[in-house]
């Protein structure tokens, strides 16, 4: 008498088409959480730039930027490079452009993007304005307020060289400890060409 084996079922000729396509349906749904995790893998830190990551995008300036105090985020824009004293709810974010603007068209520019960081939908008023030496060259400050918070954006730019912000941001009652971690950057800013 003769055993009745199962019958084996032939391999479908797609399995490897559905392998391959669970592996990258897989890769995509976890692709958002691993890439933060890139540049600690891949780009090991130094003092001045956290994550290895160049501290000024698109424009020849560099600042250095201490990892101790400061932890990199992941920014909303190409030209952007933002980083966050998560303790003490300090904000501080580099912004290169290419091109160069006029200074009025420059300081119009930075009023209507501070009014995002605007809370409550509170309006935004100037502080007060000056000039600062920052690498050798002249650079404008804009210092401005909401009720619950206090920005300041330093601005330079330069035809040949573009344009670049360097924006801190704190609630009103941290204003001084907000000065105090911006001043080890803002003696460290170096034009590379």
């Amino acid at each position: 008498m003769a055993l009745n084996r199962p019958s084996t079922v032939p391999r479908s000729r797609y399995r490897t088409a559905w392998i391959v396509l669970g592996v990258v349906v897989f890769a995509i749904a976890v692709a958002p959480w691993l890439m933060p995790l890139g540049p600690m893998l891949f780009r090991p830190s130094d003092r001045c730039h956290p994550e290895g990551l160049p501290t000024v995008k698109t424009v020849a300036l560099s600042v250095c930027v201490d990892p101790g105090v400061w932890s990199w985020f992941m920014p909303g824009q190409p030209s952007k490079q933002s980083y966050g004293n998560g303790r003490e709810k300090i904000y501080f974010d580099t912004i290169g452009f290419a091109q160069a603007v006029s200074l009025p068209e420059f300081r119009a520019f930075i009023l209507k993007g501070a009014e995002q960081y605007g809370t409550n939908k509170e309006p935004i008023h100037v502080v007060a304005e000056r000039e600062v030496t920052l690498g050798g060259r002249t650079w404008q400050v804009l210092e401005m307020a909401t009720e619950t918070s206090q920005f300041v954006d330093y601005y330079y730019s330069a035809e040949g060289f573009g344009s670049v912000q360097l924006f801190f941001l704190s609630f009103t009652e941290k204003v001084a400890r907000r000065d105090e971690l911006a001043a080890p950057i803002l003696a460290s800013v170096t034009f590379t060409k």
